[in-house]
């Protein structure tokens, strides 16, 4: 069952952050970046050039069919303080 959708701001921008806390039985995770281009990672730090790049206003859908790992915690890595990034995990 989809969880709903977030709107999560980054707290300290050039700092990798967890967007999303490990849980087992995730499907899916689709993430949009709203104010600029990001960098995610499942279960290792994100940093720009160390996971898959997200650019601005794209959505990108992660299953577990592609990325086995999508059931850990997801890290997420974006230059400026307080740009948005909507999140939804099923």
């Amino acid at each position: 069952m989809p969880t709903s959708l977030q709107n999560i701001a980054i707290a300290t921008g050039g700092v990798a952050q967890d967007l999303l806390p490990a849980r087992l039985g995730r499907g899916a995770v689709i993430i949009s970046p709203i104010s600029e281009d990001c960098w995610v990672n499942f279960g290792v730090t994100a940093a720009v050039n160390v996971g898959e790049r997200i650019v601005n206003g794209a959505s990108a859908r992660f299953s577990v069919e592609h990325y086995p790992e999508v059931g850990a915690r997801v890290s997420v890595f974006s230059a400026t303080t307080s740009s948005q990034i909507m999140v939804r995990e099923t």
